[in-house]
């Protein structure tokens, strides 16, 4: 028969997982959002450059 030690100790362990699994969310999500951040301002600044370059041809 477990202790109440023990169940306590399994209490906090499950806590730990679920908190960790949070994280693990989180993390994705932020690095997700950073990905796509990235994406949209090299797509912004590539899509000026080509606006550019059509105005002025002789742009470099």
């Amino acid at each position: 028969m477990p202790s109440n030690i023990d169940k306590h100790a399994v209490l906090v362990l499950i806590n730990i997982a679920q908190a960790d699994h949070l994280n693990g969310h989180i993390r994705r999500n932020v690095l997700d959002t950073r990905s796509t951040i990235f994406f949209l301002i090299l797509s912004s600044v590539g899509l000026n450059a080509i606006k550019i370059a059509t105005i002025n041809p002789d742009f470099q």
